[in-house]
C-alpha cells in the first residue's frame, strides 16, 4: 500500500482499472497497462527489502559494539567502568565515549 502514496504509481492504476472496461478500454477490456506497473511496485518492493536488510545488519553490527557503562555504586574518588554491548546499555546510565 505504501506504493500507492505515489502518485504516478495511483495514476497508473486506475488506468489499469480503466483499461478493464470495453466502453471505455481500446484494448478491448484487456489491462495492458498493468503488466508495466506490476514490474514497476515489484521492483520497488525489491529495493525496500534490500534497504531494510541493509538498515537491519547496520543496527545489529551497532548494538553489538562494546562499550563501557559506568558502575552502579561510584565513590567520589574512583569511578569504575564494566564493558557491555550497546544492546544493553539502559536509559540514564553513564557511558565513557572513547
Amino acid at each position: 500500500m505504501l506504493q500507492f502514496s505515489k502518485m504516478a504509481n495511483c495514476y497508473f492504476l486506475i488506468l489499469t482499472v480503466l483499461q478493464c472496461w470495453k466502453v471505455v478500454s481500446d484494448s478491448d477490456g484487456v489491462p495492458i497497462i498493468g503488466l508495466p506497473l506490476t514490474m514497476v511496485i515489484g521492483l520497488s518492493m525489491i529495493k525496500d527489502i534490500y534497504e531494510d536488510y541493509i538498515r537491519k545488519s547496520s543496527d545489529n553490527e551497532e548494538n553489538n559494539t562494546k562499550t563501557y557503562v559506568g558502575a552502579t555504586k561510584v565513590t567520589s574518588e574512583e569511578s569504575t567502568f564494566n564493558q557491555t554491548i550497546w544492546n544493553n546499555v539502559l536509559v540514564g546510565q553513564i557511558v565513557k565515549v572513547r
